[in-house]
């Protein structure tokens, strides 16, 4: 009669505890990208993409570290306007990315422990919402590099 229940019990257990890892990720990056306060890193950065989108070039007419990531901040903002919530925005939907391709990568080599293992680190390192959510465009290297 409850074996029904004893098989499907450890699914939904798996089920909901991606869930909350999930929602973490979320909500702490949620806090990051609408009330992280302006950082010296995010006005840097939006005076280097607005000197790229007016034609300058980098090492030219500006130094710049590495030039990737101001090309792709440069690019999404020529796309979706330079605005700080937007770029701060697309860096957390790249870090969302990521963070699925590292869940599905851990579970196809390790299996449910693995894929949690890497997932529970990823939520909680300060690294995770510094750069997730500000416009470091840092998790989009996170994700070519898988």
């Amino acid at each position: 009669m409850f074996s029904n229940l004893t098989i499907a019990q450890p699914k939904l257990n798996l089920m909901l505890l991606y869930f909350l890892i999930g929602m973490t990720f979320i909500v702490t990056n949620y806090f990051g990208i609408f009330y992280w306060p302006l950082s010296y890193d995010d006005s840097v950065f939006m005076g280097a993409i607005r000197m790229v989108l007016e034609g300058k070039q980098i090492y030219r007419d500006f130094l710049w570290d590495p030039p990737i990531f101001l090309y792709i901040n440069a690019f999404m903002a020529y796309l979706f306007g330079l605005d700080l919530i937007q770029l701060r925005i697309l860096s957390f939907l790249f870090g969302l990315s990521a963070f699925l391709l590292l869940g599905f990568i851990m579970y196809r080599l390790r299996g449910h422990a693995g894929s949690i293992l890497a997932l529970c680190i990823a939520v909680t390192t300060f690294e995770n919402i510094f750069y997730v959510s500000g416009i470091y465009m840092v998790s989009v290297a996170t994700f070519f590099c898988f």
